[in-house]
């Protein structure tokens, strides 16, 4: 992304410089007394790139309002999809550690690795995967995690 940054400011500031170099030139040529033929090509240069510049410009504007876009409607499906997990969740029951418990197990952390992550013995956090089971209608861990991902993909939202 940096190289692309660069590489872009770097081709903005050619294109500038030769703008102005132009610009000068056609007035100083201007001034001298020079041809048409000559100041009409050189003039032709100048709006050449002139254009390039500007259609750069408003190129790099439309890509940066679209990805704007993007990362809002991002924004807006990651809340979604946080509200649905949510309510998935409140709709089997789960206290907030069960919650907290759940993800974990969802993510593929281990009984063990589930402790260690919510300072929990190991036993609790089996004890809260039994419950969470229970209450999903699960009767294991793959179980529990097909149900959840099949009620989130078929929930009505």
């Amino acid at each position: 992304m940096q190289d692309k940054q660069f590489s872009t400011v770097l081709s903005r500031a050619g294109l500038v410089s030769a703008s102005i170099f132009f610009a000068w030139d056609l007035v100083s040529d201007f001034l001298e007394g020079e041809g048409a033929l000559y100041q009409l090509t050189e003039g032709g240069i100048f709006l050449f790139i002139l254009g390039v510049l500007i259609f750069q410009t408003v190129q790099e504007m439309r890509i940066r309002a679209k990805l704007a876009q993007y990362v809002e409607e991002v924004k807006k499906q990651k809340n979604s999809l946080d509200q649905r997990i949510k309510d998935q969740f409140d709709g089997w029951s789960l206290t907030p550690s069960e919650s907290e418990t759940a993800w974990l197990i969802i993510k593929g952390f281990s009984f063990e690795e589930i402790a260690g992550i919510r300072s929990v013995k190991g036993k609790t956090a089996r004890q809260q995967a039994t419950s969470i089971y229970a209450k999903s209608g699960a009767t294991s861990r793959s179980e529990f995690t097909g149900l959840f991902i099949d009620d989130i993909l078929n929930s009505k939202k």
